[in-house]
């Protein structure tokens, strides 16, 4: 078997982001790529699923917009 795709859509602060989901056989958790201001982005967990994938996304695109020049 190989990896798994499924492409998915979340909101966060009035802003729509596209992502990825990946899912890989034998591996729990799973893994979503996405981009935040042009920069591609990975966040992984470990066996909690696109919820817990899509809540630490939002954690990191706030940190990475806090982070930034303005």
């Amino acid at each position: 078997m190989t990896e798994r795709l499924t492409r998915f859509r979340f909101q966060h602060r009035g802003r729509r982001y596209s992502a990825v989901l990946v899912e890989r056989p034998f591996r729990e958790g799973g893994e979503m790529r996405f981009l935040v201001d042009g920069r591609e982005v990975n966040v992984a967990d470990l066996g909690l699923g696109k919820r817990a994938l899509v809540a630490k996304a939002k954690h990191l695109i706030d940190s990475l917009q806090n982070a930034s020049p303005r």
